[in-house]
């Protein structure tokens, strides 16, 4: 691997090349980051549930014979 200063090219740089790095403007601060990925997560098993309780008639529980949404809700976790 050649280093800048023994490399030409990376040296002078190439003609007519614009080397920039380019940084995000805003940042969400990390607990933020955090609480909203959790919603999304929330969000996704939520929506999970609700097409499990849509299709229930093709659950079948040996216990009693009917899938509660409590049950629905723990075989997603």
């Amino acid at each position: 691997m050649k280093l800048p200063a023994q490399d030409a090219a990376a040296r002078d740089g190439a003609p007519g090349a614009r080397f920039r790095v380019i940084l995000p403007r805003h940042t969400a601060a990390p607990l933020r980051q955090v609480a909203r990925r959790i919603v999304v997560a929330l969000l996704v098993m939520a929506a999970t549930i609700l097409i499990v309780y849509a299709d229930r008639g093709g659950y079948h529980d040996n216990a009693d014979g009917r899938v509660d949404i409590a049950e629905r809700a723990g075989s997603q976790i």
